[in-house]
């Protein structure tokens, strides 16, 4: 699909309102974490949309096959809504996250402080993960207790996804729906899909709009 000048328009007023927009202030810390990503950046702050690399929001879904379950976790860059890192696997364990992390870590600049969000799963409390955070000075958030939309900007992408892809899939190995999967965020989700919180583009046509502006 065709990105109408409309579009392009409103996309570029968003990448320069947001460019000029103040850096994130630091949350008041318990137990050495920020209290909630919505506290940090709120969907409909300068701050949410336009300045990749400010914010990461990871979470867990599953998909079934006629071998049994694949776990997929995600990696979105909150300012581009673009899945920056993913892994795929048979068991629901701590790997599955760090490996997702670990992959947006080798493919993105990433600038001590950046905002590192999940839900409260154990996965996302393991050494591994936090090993990471630490690593690379990540700012590590976790979503309130009970308030599933401090994670609305990963929660979107998984509807799309259960909705677009898996709702009439039938995959008979899990190496099937591996492909799928990859195939749907890199070729789809990231690279076609449009989303009128980037003013109807893509997330790779919108960090393209922000490179241009800023070069």
């Amino acid at each position: 699909m065709r990105v109408t000048t409309h579009a392009k328009k409103i996309a570029r007023t968003l990448v320069i309102a947001t460019l000029t927009a103040p850096r994130l202030n630091v949350l008041a810390r318990a137990e050495g974490r920020p209290r909630s990503l919505k506290a940090a950046i709120h969907p409909s702050s300068p701050q949410a949309v336009g300045c990749p690399g400010r914010a990461w929001a990871g979470d867990i879904t599953y998909v079934w096959t006629g071998q049994g379950w694949l776990y997929l976790a995600v990696v979105l860059d909150v300012g581009t809504r673009r899945a920056v890192g993913w892994s795929l696997r048979e068991t629901l364990e701590a790997e599955l996250v760090a490996a997702a992390l670990d992959m947006a870590l080798g493919a993105r600049a990433v600038h001590p402080g950046l905002i590192c969000h999940s839900d409260r799963g154990s996965q996302y409390g393991s050494q591994a993960v936090n090993g990471l955070i630490e690593r690379y000075r990540l700012t590590g958030s976790m979503s309130r207790k009970g308030d599933c939309w401090d994670n609305a900007v990963v929660e979107s992408f998984f509807a799309s996804f259960k909705t677009e892809l898996v709702a009439d899939a039938r995959w008979e190995t899990r190496s099937e729906a591996r492909s799928a999967v990859v195939a749907w965020i890199e070729g789809w989700y990231n690279r076609e899909r449009l989303h009128s919180t980037l003013g109807y583009m893509s997330p790779v046509e919108f960090e393209r709009q922000i490179a241009t502006q800023t070069t």
